[in-house]
């Protein structure tokens, strides 16, 4: 059972070599492609520190396993140094990979790189708790959930965001997005940051309101030039009709002047009659818009 132990963690031992020189040596360059490939974000280096330490590790692992050849207690030690060296290499060489997917770190700061300039507080949207604790740790920013009414009313204008790509949380046309970014391994979730802006309207109640009086007063100008065309027109009709009497061979000067009376008195009813009519229909759909 010890031999069996002992090739078990030597081949774990070797399996993580071989990983680690894929990455940082590129050795063999198929296994770093792939390695690269599932860590876009990953930036190959030698650090001789961790790598002595990983020497260091091994060779212990090899001197406790052969200072205990036989004996009762060979397996227990066996599988003891075992386990100790194979997390301690993955510790020494393959952490940095591992944590390039799974660390806000870089999330974050470049998250704060973002911040407006009026900076004031920053409220949170769907934000879980291990992320609001990683804001804190590395960029020391607080936020306050807008799902909380005591901390709603809090004057912050910048908001985070937290969703997936699938579907994420949509604030008020008021938010400008300034910032939208993830981990960088994690092709879940997603994070937008957004800016308070007074100079975007809202869609809306209050849109409609600004563009009424404009439309309205453009309807009702619109009215009041064909009623006054409309009126034009029929003055020009009536004038012509009330001077055609004169032309006739079969009235006299003053049968023409006796009919010319009661036709003029007509006229300006009816010219103030049209008028006061364009004036009330212009009004009123002026009002209704």
């Amino acid at each position: 059972m010890s031999t069996a132990a002992t090739a078990l963690f030597l081949v774990v031992g070797l399996a993580v070599w071989t990983l680690w020189a894929g990455l940082d040596l590129s050795v063999p360059s198929a296994l770093h492609e792939r390695l690269i490939r599932l860590e876009p974000a990953y930036h190959p280096s030698l650090d001789c520190a961790k790598v002595v330490a990983a020497i260091g590790l091994l060779a212990g692992w090899a001197w406790v396993v052969f200072r205990f050849p036989g004996g009762r207690a060979q397996l227990v030690v066996a599988w003891a140094a075992g386990i100790t060296m194979a997390w301690g290499l993955v510790a020494a060489l393959l952490v940095d990979y591992v944590d390039t997917g799974n660390s806000y770190r870089s999330m974050v700061t470049e998250l704060r790189s973002r911040l407006p300039v009026d900076y004031r507080c920053m409220a949170s949207h769907g934000l879980g708790e291990p992320q609001r604790a990683m804001l804190q740790y590395y960029a020391g920013i607080a936020t306050y959930r807008d799902e909380r009414a005591e901390w709603r009313s809090r004057p912050c204008n910048v908001l985070l965001v937290q969703g997936f790509r699938s579907g994420i949380y949509q604030p008020d046309q008021r938010w400008v997005q300034i910032w939208e970014g993830s981990r960088p391994g994690d092709r879940r979730e997603l994070y937008r940051l957004y800016r308070w802006s007074d100079e975007v309207p809202a869609q809306g109640a209050d849109q409609r309101t600004k563009d009424q009086p404009d439309a309205a007063g453009a309807f009702a100008a619109s009215a009041s030039t064909q009623g006054t065309s409309a009126l034009s027109a029929s003055v020009t009709a009536r004038s012509n009709a009330s001077a055609a009497p004169s032309a006739s061979p079969f009235f006299t000067g003053a049968d023409t002047a006796k009919l010319r009376r009661p036709s003029s008195e007509r006229l300006r009813q009816s010219i103030s009659s049209q008028v006061n009519s364009t004036r009330t229909t212009a009004g009123l759909t002026a009002t209704s818009w």
